[in-house]
């Protein structure tokens, strides 16, 4: 049984993912005509992110710590030392060496240490 206070469920995420998907179809159709796009009030940018970044990781919710490392350019060093220092959280750990990790938990940290090595 559902949880009567709470307004977003997988149910509302189905009807949601419907309607944007019933608007993308006609968007679709409208760009295939070469007609205005009125259906969908998304920008080619918008979709791409949606598209590489979103939806994703919806299908594929977690990442290794070698992922991670990888995606990051970080050592494992440096990573044993941000999950130490609460920067990461691990979701799962199986045994002393396969940390998971919510991809969602961990996009920021990446964009910031992306960010920071393009700085110095």
């Amino acid at each position: 049984m559902s949880n009567p206070r709470r307004v977003f469920n997988f149910r509302t995420m189905q009807m949601m993912l419907q309607a944007i998907t019933d608007q993308v179809g006609r968007a679709a159709d409208q760009e295939e005509r070469g007609e205005k796009i009125t259906a969908c009030g998304m920008s080619n940018e918008q979709i791409a992110d949606l598209c590489e970044d979103y939806l994703p990781n919806l299908f594929n919710p977690y990442m290794t710590a070698g992922e991670i490392k990888k995606e990051a350019h970080i050592s494992e060093s440096t990573l044993r030392r941000a999950i130490s220092e609460g920067e990461l959280e691990s979701a799962e750990k199986a045994g002393d060496h396969a940390h998971f990790f919510k991809k969602w938990d961990v996009r920021e940290f990446i964009k910031k240490r992306l960010k920071k090595r393009h700085t110095n």
